[in-house]
């Protein structure tokens, strides 16, 4: 599974096979039939032989066959004719969505998109305790699992998938490590359970921590007493907000350094990889290009260095969708787009959309724009976000 559709493989001498020659054909099974490819003279055990090359043009799974049939044996080497199989799944942009139950799953699956990002966790609403994050309140990782284990039993194509998890952050005085690693936990549980109740279950390509640049005055995602006076040192339960843009916008929270955030989400990786029945997961992080780049980061006092060079895959948000060139670097493993109110992503530009991110490569999706997300003197969006690779919104 992979977003490069430039695939290659090797064949491989199994036994001595010196004196004998082979004709080889090769399928890749998108319409163009065998293809013959030039013979090939054996050699010892293990002399492998290829690439054999592809450049595949549309999203989907592909079975690839091969057969060597034996032409001459001028040896005494007990060479054979033989034939194999591989599977091979290109993945191009997808859809991120909140999948509110299997049938919003299965009509992605069905409108062709290769690639399903979910809304799978939030903060806890009680809030200020471990394990810092729940699933969702329809529980979006188990509708998904449910959708594409099914389809893995039966046989057929089955989409990448990635998690994402929004957890809070905890009050002053909590080892933000500790609590990466719980609220990594508690969603690598979550997948666990769901992947146990099915056949034959299916991990998601990442499992993404999104933890959103809480604001000081929502109090959604921090929580925590509210500080008076942010330029004193805080107390033990104090609320702390993951603040970019410098002291001046936390106006009610400590403000927390890129420092310390990187503790929170190598914590949270080390929950994710605690999951490795019945299926094994690996973690991300959702960032912003700027945080990715370090921006701005310097001039206040957080350390000078990319995110992408410390380890764990990241994910890049970009807005807008219609975005030419993005950052690119170390460690990026997509991106996830967006629009803004002067080029919202809606149904009606998804094609467009998605040649677009399909460009940038990676495991990259679209978020298409809700219908009550317009701003005044704007046209409003007539589609929903549930729109096929099409541009048709889902029936």
């Amino acid at each position: 599974m992979s977003s490069d559709p430039d695939i290659s493989f090797l064949l491989v001498s199994n036994g001595d096979t010196s004196g004998c020659t082979f004709d080889v054909t090769v399928s890749w099974d998108d319409g163009g039939g065998q293809v013959k490819e030039p013979p090939i003279t054996g050699g010892a055990d293990g002399t492998k032989y290829g690439p054999y090359k592809h450049d595949y043009k549309k999203a989907g799974t592909y079975q690839i066959a091969w057969t060597s049939t034996l032409e001459s044996n001028s040896g005494l080497n007990n060479c054979q004719s033989s034939t194999d199989s591989l599977k091979f799944t290109l993945i191009t942009a997808g859809i991120y969505a909140d999948f509110q139950n299997s049938g919003l799953v299965k009509k992605a699956v069905s409108a062709g998109w290769a690639l399903i990002a979910n809304v799978a966790g939030i903060g806890k609403p009680a809030g200020c305790e471990s394990p810092w994050t729940q699933p969702t309140n329809h529980d979006s990782d188990a509708s998904v699992e449910q959708v594409l284990a099914a389809r893995q039993a039966a046989g057929k194509d089955v989409p990448a998938w990635i998690s994402y998890w929004t957890p809070e952050v905890p009050p002053s005085g909590t080892s933000l490590s500790a609590a990466g690693q719980a609220a990594g936990e508690r969603a690598a549980a979550d997948i666990e359970d769901a992947a146990s109740q099915e056949g034959s279950p299916v991990a998601p390509l990442y499992v993404a921590l999104d933890f959103e640049e809480s604001m000081p005055k929502s109090g959604v995602i921090s929580c925590g007493t509210a500080v008076k006076d942010t330029t004193k040192k805080p107390k033990a339960g104090s609320k702390q907000c993951w603040q970019w843009q410098g002291a001046k916008s936390a106006r009610n929270c400590v403000q927390l350094s890129l420092e310390d955030w990187l503790a929170f989400a190598e914590g949270w990786a080390e929950g994710i990889e605690s999951g490795t029945s019945p299926v094994a997961l690996s973690p991300a992080v959702y960032v912003t290009q700027g945080q990715y780049k370090g921006v701005g980061l310097s001039k206040f006092g957080y350390p000078k260095f990319r995110i992408g060079t410390w380890g764990i895959p990241v994910i890049v948000a970009v807005d807008p969708v219609t975005t030419k060139a993005p950052v690119t670097g170390e460690g990026i493993a997509g991106y996830a787009a967006f629009g803004d109110p002067k080029t919202p992503a809606t149904c009606d530009t998804a094609p467009d959309d998605l040649k677009n991110v399909t460009k940038w490569g990676g495991v990259s999706t679209i978020q298409f724009g809700h219908k009550g997300d317009q701003k005044k003197g704007q046209p409003p969006y007539i589609n929903s976000d549930y729109c096929t690779p099409a541009g048709h919104p889902f029936t």
